[in-house]
């Protein structure tokens, strides 16, 4: 089977078993509602207006006691970044959610290693993101 094949197809599953249980493991009891439908943003359509905007939300989300909607906004703004080709940008900026990362946020932790994995195939580093693809989607497994 092709590298890129597989890696389409582990893409494919951590984006279904993230999606499917995004909303039923993590609690976001003290979340606003936007801060909680903060994927909805992408609806805006262009990455820039995406991060604009989840960076004007982020102080809101990182004052929260549940940190899990604060990592995977950075993670969501890596991936904003990665689209506008900045690979340098977004690669900080998970480098920033990882260090804030505990075993108490696994949807975080597959969403953070789920876009360092979309960064590296933006840069066309497809190796790399075929080992955070995978990461991912075992991580992915774990949390539902």
């Amino acid at each position: 089977m092709k590298l890129g094949f597989r890696l389409t197809l582990i893409l494919i599953a951590v984006i279904t078993i993230l999606v499917t249980g995004a909303c039923m493991k993590d609690s976001t009891k003290n979340a606003s509602i936007e801060l909680e439908k903060f994927d909805d943003l992408w609806a805006l359509g262009y990455p820039a207006e995406v991060e604009k905007k989840m960076l004007e939300l982020l102080p809101q989300a990182q004052a929260l006691e549940d940190k899990s909607i604060y990592l995977q906004m950075l993670s969501q703004i890596a991936l904003a970044q990665a689209l506008q080709k900045k690979f340098d940008d977004a690669h900080k900026t998970l480098d920033t959610a990882e260090a804030l990362l505990t075993p108490v946020y696994p949807l975080a932790c597959a969403r953070i290693l789920l876009e360092r994995g979309r960064t590296y195939q933006q840069a066309g580093n497809i190796p790399d993101a075929f080992k955070y693809f995978q990461q991912s989607y075992e991580q992915s497994k774990k949390y539902n």
